[in-house]
């Protein structure tokens, strides 16, 4: 992990094995085939996409699917994602733009065919911060890297640029970073990949809802956040850990179990959503990339992330796929909730996947990355 400010000077700078600590890396596409690798055949339905859901008494709800099908569900967990069609049996909250714009690139084989960006990012992870914008980089276990290029900025300035023109968008990116260090303009200008937009959304801080029967939430769909925090992946997948073993406890009354879940979920949630807002604030204020380095160096006698200094199972200082996952497709809920795994249940919670529409095909070394490859995610312990 380094951290620079626009002049390419190094401020600070660790080894990926300093940075890591207890928490081994994981790429997310490794992490969710081995997930759906451990689940029997056919528990996954694909392409089937929510559209609607409505209540129907009883703790009944009728799903409809972009395919015509409709199904009635005894129990409802809504795992869907930021833009959650469930969410709205239960809350009217909806996530609201931060204020910070990712635009996401790739670089491949970075070694080889870029050597000037791959010498900027280095081995790990890459904060390189000015007041208001930055890039935000990792290196990819294939030698590729990804770039988060973050600027703070109105959501019409985003949509008034067409990212799918890459000349046109580089050189609008090239005009807000046009005082910064030819090496790491290089992050820019010899990006490989599509120009992809990413607005960072947030739930307010403390979401919650009334106890409605026979419905709950779980991961971004409950309490997406800024990936400032370095939680959203693990929070989802413990959220899910918690209400496995709260079904598990209160066997035959669902309601008790998810009453259980979800004061959990609140408390839990809540603080890790402030710390991300904080976070934010830290990372793009009038004083970075200085800031951060305090941050960081406030915290070295541990050897933990600032950002995430106080909770219980953080992982990375930044949750890179809650940023990709922010104008996801909403692809789906998951219906009827089973008793879980016991052996599932005794794994460790590394990290979050995202289900896309289909299958995913393992990867070739002539293969783009899978687009749910979106980080590396430390495992919490």
């Amino acid at each position: 992990m380094r951290i620079l400010d626009k002049h390419n000077t190094v401020l600070m700078e660790e080894s990926d094995e300093q940075s890591a600590g207890d928490r081994p890396g994981v790429d997310r596409g490794d992490l969710r085939q081995i997930l759906l690798d451990s689940l029997p055949d056919a528990t996954i339905k694909w392409g089937k996409k929510v559209t609607g859901a409505k209540p129907l008494g009883d703790g009944r709800h009728e799903l409809s699917f972009a395919d015509g099908e409709t199904v009635t569900t005894d129990v409802l967990i809504g795992a869907d994602g930021a833009w959650s069609r469930i969410r709205p049996l239960l809350s009217q909250a909806m996530p609201e733009y931060t204020g910070i714009s990712f635009i996401e690139v790739d670089h491949f084989d970075a070694d080889r065919k870029h050597p000037a960006p791959a010498a900027v990012v280095g081995g790990g992870m890459l904060f390189a911060l000015a007041p208001g914008k930055g890039f935000l980089a990792h290196k990819e276990t294939d030698g590729s890297l990804h770039i988060y290029i973050a600027v703070k900025t109105s959501k019409q300035w985003l949509d008034g640029i067409d990212w799918t023109d890459s000349d046109k968008g580089k050189a609008v990116l090239l005009e807000q970073f046009a005082d910064w260090a030819p090496e790491i303009q290089s992050l820019i200008t010899e990006a490989g990949s599509a120009l992809i937009p990413r607005t960072i959304n947030a739930l307010p801080v403390g979401h919650r809802w009334d106890r409605i029967p026979g419905v709950t939430l779980l991961g971004d769909a409950a309490h997406v956040m800024s990936p400032f925090a370095g939680e959203g992946a693990n929070l989802a997948m413990f959220d899910g850990s918690e209400l496995g073993k709260a079904i598990a406890a209160h066997p035959g009354d669902i309601e008790t179990a998810l009453s259980a879940y979800e004061k959990e979920l609140f408390e839990r949630s809540e603080g890790v959503a402030k710390e991300s807002a904080d976070s934010l604030e830290v990372i793009f204020d009038d004083n970075a990339p200085q800031s951060l380095v305090d941050m960081f160096a406030s915290f070295a006698p541990r050897r933990r992330s600032p950002l995430t200094e106080e909770s219980p199972h953080h992982d990375l200082p930044l949750d890179f796929g809650a940023a990709a996952a922010s104008r996801s497709r909403v692809d789906g809920a998951c219906g009827r909730a089973r008793r879980p795994d016991p052996a599932a249940a005794r794994r460790r919670r590394p990290g979050q996947h995202e289900l896309s529409d289909r299958p995913p095909r393992r990867r070739t070394s002539g293969d783009r990355p899978d687009p749910s490859r979106v980080g590396r995610q430390r495992a919490s312990r």
